[in-house]
């Protein structure tokens, strides 16, 4: 990873130009196509600080060191074309391909999907008066959830499907979508999700750090088709992300450097172990996802329609 020439006299920096490296090495390129906002970065401090804000704090005792994932943008995910053609080749692959698709995206980092929106609804209409019903959209949210999800599997069920029926399908995006979905539950099989909130216990400032960041946003955005509802709950539940506070990172890892030499290399190597995983995860899941953008392009294609969902941006942060 980290070569002699990196160093510059920083700790920080020259750790960060291997993280770099590494990054690259394990697919961080292929990621990028479809999560081009994503983010790994290494520091010495939770909390960024400006010179004035150093001078005024206790001195940190640079006895750790910290590595968080971010997601600034959600990716559009628009599935209904690609669940209606599951549906021609298995009645139960769609369930099934989605349980274990979205079940290992969250793995890694925050999915909203209908499941999300219909919560919000829900807990939108029980604040709105009968006259302003009848002027919501949100009524209608639990309406536009794709038939074919009315009953999701239990996930462990729906990986059991999927290795059998692998072997029996003959349509070869069918099965190249349920090879994707497996290698994504491989990995995140022997790997706990990293979540800052399970380092309450080991770092002190995490406290501060959450009353200082917003939530972390989405990673990814699961919809139907562009401009739904579901998207449409999206934008206001996501409006205000970020505007007060910057938004927090996803995952987190920590490295204790005051420990035994053979200690340190089992942390870090777990560390890299963890993100290595997680880039060949998102790799397959970014195969996965330009497969069913070209299938949801291609209908659009054929009713003289174009897609925006490769470069669309707003408020809410989708792309």
């Amino acid at each position: 990873m980290s070569r002699a020439d990196d160093w510059k006299g920083g700790v920080v920096d020259f750790i960060a130009k291997g993280l770099s490296r590494f990054c690259q090495q394990n697919g961080s390129t292929t990621v990028a196509r479809v999560f081009p906002e994503s983010g790994i970065r290494i520091m010495d401090e939770l909390l960024e600080r400006s010179e004035v804000e150093r001078s005024q704090t206790e001195a940190t005792d640079g006895s750790r060191m910290f590595v968080l994932v971010d997601y600034e943008q959600a990716a559009m995910v628009p599935v209904g074309d690609t669940l209606a053609y599951l549906g021609t080749v298995h009645e139960l692959l769609p369930a099934a391909v989605y349980q274990v698709f979205s079940a290992n995206l969250s793995h890694w980092m925050r999915v909203y999907d209908y499941r999300d929106a219909e919560f919000y609804a829900k807990d939108a209409i029980e604040m709105l008066e009968e006259e302003e019903l009848k002027e919501s959209f949100y009524p209608q949210v639990e309406s536009a959830r794709s038939s074919c999800l009315n009953n999701l599997p239990e996930y462990a069920e729906a990986v059991e499907f999927l290795e059998k029926v692998v072997r029996e399908i003959s349509h070869a995006p069918a099965s190249t979508m349920v090879r994707h979905c497996l290698a994504m539950h491989e990995l995140g099989e022997s790997h706990e999700p990293a979540w800052p909130g399970r380092l309450q216990k080991r770092v002190a400032e995490l406290e501060e750090y959450f009353e200082c960041t917003d939530e972390p946003g989405p990673g990814s955005l699961i919809v139907f088709d562009e401009e739904d509802l579901i998207e449409a709950c999206f934008a206001e539940q996501m409006q205000y992300l970020g505007q007060d506070y910057s938004i927090g990172s996803t995952q987190m890892l920590v490295i204790d450097l005051n420990q035994s030499p053979a200690a340190l290399d089992r942390q870090v190597k777990e560390a890299f172990d963890y993100l290595g995983a997680m880039l060949e995860a998102l790799s397959h899941a970014t195969e996965l996802i330009e497969m069913i953008r070209g299938m949801y392009g291609e209908k659009l294609r054929q009713r003289g329609m174009e897609s925006g969902v490769p470069t669309k941006e707003g408020a809410a942060a989708v792309r």
